[in-house]
């Protein structure tokens, strides 16, 4: 009897050592992405179209972020995806908003290879930051879906359901100018 007890008892022994082994193992692998990380944002090229943008735009998109519950990386993004990091002076609209139905404010037409297409044209950037903010809040509100639920993803995810922008796409340039640090970074 005294045996069996031994015999457990070593069995209990080893799947823990088998399990720490693991832990080990699991928080080398985890470890290593953060050096990487640190390397690929030190890489960061901010010359550019996309860095000017990102330049000129992020604390106006860290304030919207704050004022909404938006991150900031997410209005960045969608921003660089529908300007393609161009300014667009002549409408002030990056996130290229589309007049519905409601919408009061001046327009713009454009034609490109698809046709007649007509955006909102706003006095200023910020104007065209803040009707975004509040599209999305509207969006949001309208669908029931909980801010401080989605992931970054779910956040890409939600707009593109709602036709503001390519999820993979706005994923990929959130990740590639690591844009993501704008959305722990905090402003007045």
């Amino acid at each position: 009897m005294a045996e069996f007890y031994i015999q457990k008892e070593r069995k209990v022994q080893i799947h823990k050592i088998i399990i720490l082994s693991i832990l080990v193992i699991a928080s080398i692998f985890l470890a290593i992405p953060d050096s990487n990380k640190e390397a690929t944002v030190s890489k960061v090229d901010f010359s550019g179209i996309r860095g000017n943008f990102v330049k000129r735009y992020a604390l106006i998109s860290m304030k919207e972020g704050k004022a909404y519950q938006i991150p900031p990386s997410i209005i960045l993004a969608v921003g660089l995806y529908n300007s393609e990091g161009y300014d667009n002076s002549r409408h002030n609209n990056l996130f290229r908003l589309k007049p519905d139905t409601n919408w009061d404010g001046k327009v713009i037409s454009f034609k490109d290879d698809n046709g007649q297409y007509t955006l909102k044209k706003y006095d200023s950037v910020w104007e065209g930051f803040r009707d975004f903010s509040v599209t999305v809040d509207k969006a949001l509100e309208a669908n029931k879906i909980n801010k401080k639920e989605l992931t970054l993803y779910g956040w890409a995810k939600t707009l593109e359901d709602a036709g503001m922008c390519n999820a993979d796409s706005t994923m990929s340039i959130i990740y590639s100018m690591n844009l993501n640090r704008f959305d722990t970074l905090t402003v007045k």
